[in-house]
């Protein structure tokens, strides 16, 4: 595996204030063909930090990112003492798509992830339910009450 971290983005690209609150990544609006999207995954997208250049000597391009993302779906390691295993920080994910980028001679990978957490506190936003839930219809006997 290898170490990377996603980039904190700001809430909104227009303001770049260095006190405004931070987070790794923002749920994807547009829908996607994906089984169970909006159900049970959803995409989020985001900026992964890493130089990889070295690490593409060694391994393919898909490779590389797969030991990325295997690396963020990590969970933290437990403090002493603590009776609960951490969970993921991001949730369960997956690579739907990538670009590798540069950009002012700073090196980065531009990443659509796929995520089993729908609010995540780590990610702006929130993802869209498109699954429609079945409603429950009121018995017979309860419909038949007088007033």
């Amino acid at each position: 595996m290898i170490e990377c971290s996603l980039r904190p983005i700001p809430k909104s690209s227009f303001k770049n204030s260095p006190e405004e609150p931070t987070k790794h990544g923002r749920y994807s609006s547009s829908v996607f063909h994906i089984s169970g999207y909006g159900d049970s995954k959803w995409v989020v997208g985001c900026y992964l930090d890493v130089d990889f250049d070295n690490h593409l000597k060694e391994m393919t391009e898909q490779q590389f990112i797969d030991s990325c993302v295997a690396f963020l779906n990590e969970p933290p390691k437990r403090q002493k003492f603590q009776r609960q295993k951490k969970k993921s920080l991001y949730g369960k994910l997956g690579v739907h798509a990538y670009k590798l980028k540069e950009r002012n001679g700073h090196r980065f990978v531009e990443l659509l992830l796929i995520t089993d957490d729908p609010k995540n506190d780590n990610f702006w936003g929130e993802g869209v339910s498109y699954a429609g839930k079945p409603t429950r219809r009121r018995s017979s006997k309860d419909q038949n009450i007088s007033l």
